[in-house]
Formats: structure tokens, C-alpha cells, sequence
């Protein structure tokens, strides 16, 4: 009897740890200040250098749209769109804001999910921080505050996490006559899987068993 009872509960011992094992793991955001840690991560990305869009500058709302996505922008009290206008970190055109008040919110809208979203930065008004909201997350996007005016912010989501839309709007700002922009978008679907392997796990688990009986039979 002693030997039955203790097979039994090294038997859910067993179960209950490939139980664990097989859970899903959480779906999250990881955020990248740094591109090559960026690309290391996201996997294959499409870039979109802004040179073939077109539109001025204004405070207009300004809309546009490409085979992969659409860019829309509300509360527009700034001037913003696309410019050329030669500016550190920038090449070509870029997506672009300036102002005193706060910037418009610029969200982008995905035709496919996918799972990594970046681009370089700059921004020329220390008050200034910026927040990229992906899923309902607020993401520190463009921190300035002094430190510097150029950078590179990336999102890519882990365990199943995608996203189809997200939008780029400030944080805090403080008055200042500024001008800000964004170019050298890069998207792409990453590698999400979940971590899990439910299969592999039952077959563990099941060598486990098969070790416990062997051992008791002896």
C-alpha cells in the first residue's frame, strides 16, 4: 500500500510540473535604444526611409498611405508632415513637427500585424518627451531632456505579442519653439512563438514516469 501511495503522488508530482512546464509564457514588449540590438531581435524588417511619400508642411492634419500602412495625425497645433530640410540624424525626408504647443498624435496603422516597429529620432527641445502607445502600453519613445538630440527607439513583442497600430504622442513638453521628427521607420513580423512546447514536455513527462515505475519495480 505504502508503495502505491507514493507512486501515485510521484506520479502528479510528475504532472503537475509538465503542467507547468507547458504554460504559455507571458506576451510582452521589449523596448531597444540601440539599432543593432533592434535588428538582432526583430528579425526581417522592411524600411521605409519616408523618400517616396509625399505632402507639406503644416498644421494640417497630415495623412498618407503605402502598400504596408497608413499615418494619420489629430490635434494638430503644431506644423507637421514631411520635410527635406538637412537636419542631424535625418537623410533624405523625414516625418516632421514643430512648434510651441503640443505635437500631434501620429498614429500608425499596419494593412498585417506585425510584431516590430522602430525608427531614429531627433529632437531639439529639452521639455520634451515623447510616448509611443502600443496595445494599450505607454512606452518612454523619445527621452531628450537634455542628454541628447539624436536616437533610435524599437518595440518588438515576444510569446505571440503583435500589434496592427500604434501611436506616437508627447509625453510632457514645455513651450519651447521646437522641431522633431522621426525617419527610418523599420517593421516586420519577429519571431513571437511562445516559449512553450506542450509535446516535448507530455514526452518528459511520461520518461519520468516511465523512470519512477522502473526504480520502484526493482
Amino acid at each position: 500500500m505504502k508503495f502505491v501511495v507514493s507512486s501515485i503522488r510521484t506520479t502528479a508530482a510528475v504532472l503537475g510540473l509538465a503542467t507547468v512546464l507547458a504554460a504559455p509564457a507571458q506576451a510582452t514588449l521589449i523596448t531597444y535604444t540601440d539599432l543593432t540590438a533592434f535588428n538582432n531581435n526583430a528579425g526581417t524588417t522592411t524600411l521605409d526611409t519616408f523618400d517616396a511619400w509625399t505632402g507639406g508642411f503644416s498644421v494640417q492634419n497630415y495623412s498618407q498611405s503605402t502598400k504596408d500602412l497608413t499615418l494619420t495625425t489629430v490635434n494638430s497645433s503644431d506644423n507637421n508632415g514631411i520635410r527635406a530640410v538637412a537636419q542631424t540624424g535625418m537623410t533624405g525626408k523625414y516625418l516632421s513637427w514643430q512648434g510651441s504647443g503640443q505635437a500631434p498624435e501620429f498614429t500608425f496603422t499596419f494593412k498585417t500585424a506585425v510584431s516590430a516597429f522602430g525608427f531614429n529620432w531627433f529632437n531639439t527641445d529639452p521639455t520634451d518627451n515623447y510616448q509611443l502607445v502600443v496595445n494599450g502600453k505607454s512606452l518612454l519613445a523619445i527621452n531628450f531632456r537634455g542628454i541628447t538630440n539624436t536616437g533610435f527607439f524599437g518595440v518588438v513583442g515576444t510569446n505571440g505579442e503583435t500589434f496592427k497600430s500604434l501611436t506616437l504622442k508627447t509625453l510632457n513638453y514645455g513651450g519651447i519653439v521646437d522641431l522633431a521628427g522621426i525617419d527610418n521607420l523599420r517593421y516586420g513580423k519577429a519571431n513571437t512563438a511562445a516559449v512553450s512546447a506542450p509535446a516535448t514536455v507530455a514526452v518528459l513527462g511520461l520518461g519520468l514516469l516511465a523512470l519512477v515505475s522502473r526504480r520502484r519495480s526493482k
